[in-house]
């Protein structure tokens, strides 16, 4: 993983394998019930768990993350595909696991909590969750209950030497995706803060103090 436990680019194919091994491989919305958050999480992530880089608390957050938002989940869509060498899927036809899957969690943002110099955010931004199970964005959208949500965020823009590209779906160039950091994504529906492939509050490392609720968090990111 990277700094932060981002996942994506040329590490999104070793971080799917990775996913594969921790989690149950679920084909999606199926094998979840019920229109809650923790339904949600566990059609989009199987319950898998990741390795990544812990920030080590608020200042570093800032320092390492494009910007950090607070807003609403207001949908859920399909993901980018990240094409390496022309090739969405490199290790089809050897063996190898197939390439990373994502789905996009879409925030409408109420609030820019920190923001590097020059980095304009949308006013809805598509943040790329690393899945493991297939379930149809459409499926998954009909489990979302409306969280708020905080995520730290990493801009990736593809390089122009071809060493890998951003895709749509079907295929039209991507300029621009969004990736959260693995310890600063939570959301919140009312019954407490859930992130894809975190149990709790209590993982974020000790320089984030008493950290229990978004509210928390957002007050110790504010400048």
């Amino acid at each position: 993983m990277e700094r932060g436990g981002r996942l994506c680019l040329g590490l999104a194919i070793s971080a799917a394998a990775a996913v594969g091994a921790a989690g149950c491989g679920q084909d999606g919305a199926e094998e979840a019930s019920g229109g809650d958050l923790g339904a949600l999480l566990l059609a989009t992530t199987g319950g898998a768990q990741v390795d990544y880089t812990p920030l080590e608390g608020p200042g570093d957050a800032r320092a390492a993350a494009d910007a950090i938002i607070l807003g609403t989940l207001v949908d859920i869509a399909a993901g980018v595909r990240i094409v390496e060498n022309g090739d969405p899927d490199p290790r089809a036809g050897n063996g190898g696991p197939p390439a990373a899957h994502y789905v996009a969690y879409v925030i409408e943002v109420d609030e820019v909590l920190s923001t590097k110099p020059g980095t304009a955010i949308p006013h809805r931004v598509e943040v790329q969750v690393l899945a493991n199970t297939r379930a149809a964005a459409a499926d998954l959208a009909e489990l979302n209950t409306r969280p708020e949500a905080i995520a730290a965020l990493d801009t990736v823009t593809a390089p122009g030497n071809g060493e890998y590209s951003l895709q749509a779906q079907d295929g039209t160039a991507v300029e621009t995706a969004y990736f959260a950091f693995t310890d600063l994504f939570w959301l919140d529906d009312g019954t407490g803060p859930r992130s894809p492939h975190l149990d709790s509050l209590e993982e974020l490392a000790p320089g984030w103090g008493e950290t229990t609720s978004l509210a928390d968090l957002a007050r110790t990111l504010r400048p």
